[in-house]
């Protein structure tokens, strides 16, 4: 959020023409949005990507999270998983719609929602708090032993966990599968590539810029 404050202040006194964003804790109330309705208020066009501030219209390109975790999650259902895991960002829009997707194949298949095999992380465990980072996962995979399947908000927490559950000794795909978002990793599991959702990048881009 601080850095944000600075590069919008930096394009306050630039002239820019236009800016393209990827929120930052966008499930959190901002406290620069002041600065986007000033560049607003100089005409300066703002288009969002992945994500966008609720309590600032805006035009954004977006990717149909609900929808794709929703579908993943069925996968592993129709695969024959009944007590399947969850870990996701709390303080992203995207963790939520990624979540939501999760909840809702559950539910419509008659699975359990069991609050005790979902993790959480936030923006700040990845970039300043890798220890906090490693407790959590850590505390996630001693609390879902009994799972057969995991569903994961990206490549890159997915990764960590196949190594974490690796050192317990579980063994991904043999005694738990996982599946990612955005195809974003070289996760490797017995030769194989992660089962992830594509994320669109560049048509995102494309589209955020015309």
């Amino acid at each position: 959020v601080e850095n944000e404050a600075r590069f919008l202040e930096r394009m306050i006194d630039s002239n820019v023409a236009g800016l393209i964003v990827e929120g930052v804790k966008s499930a959190l109330p901002n406290p620069n949005i002041k600065y986007y309705k000033a560049l607003t208020a100089n005409k300066v066009p703002i288009v969002f990507v992945n994500n966008y501030y609720p309590d600032f219209p805006c035009t954004c390109v977006l990717m149909e999270d609900e929808k794709w975790t929703y579908d993943i999650t069925n996968l592993l259902i129709a695969a024959g998983h009944k007590k399947i895991a969850g870990y996701f960002k709390f303080d992203d829009l995207q963790g939520h719609w990624r979540y939501a997707g999760y909840i809702r194949a559950l539910m419509d298949a008659g699975l359990e929602v069991d609050e005790n095999c979902i993790g959480w992380y936030d923006s700040s465990n990845t970039a300043h708090t890798p220890q906090k980072m490693d407790m959590l996962e850590e505390d996630l995979v001693s609390s879902i032993d009994e799972c057969t399947a995991l569903v994961c908000y990206n490549d890159f927490v997915a990764k960590r966990l196949i190594g974490k559950l690796d050192k317990k000794g579980r063994k991904v795909p043999d005694d738990i599968s996982i599946v990612g978002f955005d195809n974003s990793v070289d996760a490797k599991i017995n030769g194989n590539d992660l089962t992830s959702v594509n994320h669109p990048k560049e048509k995102v881009g494309i589209e955020a810029a015309k």
